[in-house]
Formats: C-alpha cells, structure tokens, sequence
C-alpha cells in the first residue's frame, strides 16, 4: 500500500510538471467561448462590469502564456471563464427582470382598458 502511495504522489508530480510545461490552450479556448457567450446574452449593457473582468482576465492569460507563465495562464483563463459566466448569469437574469417588468406593465394596461367605463358608440 505504501509502495502504491509513493507512485501515485510520484505519478501526480509527473503530471503536474508536465501540465506546467505546456501552454493551457483548452482552458483559454474555453473563457474566449464564455466572454463571447456573455457578449451574446447582452453583457455589454447588462454586466459590463464582469465582462470587463472577464476580458482583462483572459488578457493577463494570454501574456503570461507569453511569457512562458503556464501555471498563472491556467489560472488566470479559469478566472477569465468564471468571471464571463457571471457576466453572462447576470445579463441573462436583468434581460429577464426586464420581460417580467414589461410584462406586468402590458397587463396593468390591460386591467386599466377593463376598468374603464364602456360608452356606446352613438
């Protein structure tokens, strides 16, 4: 058991150092897809403040991959993507509130037509 323990942290030290190695395209792949997710639910107007997080993160990931800082890459994509999906939750829920408040304006407009007294034509 303690031989498995010792290749198993062996193993986990191999992967990580060959993780840190390589440049974490998927993950920035991932947040490009999200922002422009967010882009497409109105965060522009909605959550312009998480889609600008979300953009300078994916930004500083881009750069550091530059720089051959893999591990911060990784983490600043994963911020990058967290950050468009709250972009994206947040644009989604005031693009909602939005339909429901015009929703109930249509029908308080509807109830106040009821309300009003019906005069013949003539």
């Amino acid at each position: 058991m303690g031989r498995r323990l010792g290749l198993g942290i062996a193993l986990g030290i191999v992967v990580a150092g060959c993780s840190a190695a390589r440049p974490p395209s998927a993950k920035l792949a991932t947040a490009d897809v999200a922002i422009h997710e967010a882009e497409d639910a109105g965060a522009e107007a909605r959550a312009p403040g998480e889609l600008h997080m979300a953009r300078d993160m994916l930004e500083r990931a881009q750069r550091a991959v530059d720089d051959e800082e893999y591990d911060d890459a990784y983490r600043l994509a994963e911020e990058a993507w967290l950050a468009a999906q709250s972009a994206e939750a947040k644009a989604n829920a005031t693009r909602a509130r939005e339909e429901a408040d015009e929703a109930e304006r249509a029908l308080d407009a509807l109830h106040d037509d009821e309300a009003a007294p019906i005069r013949p034509p003539y």
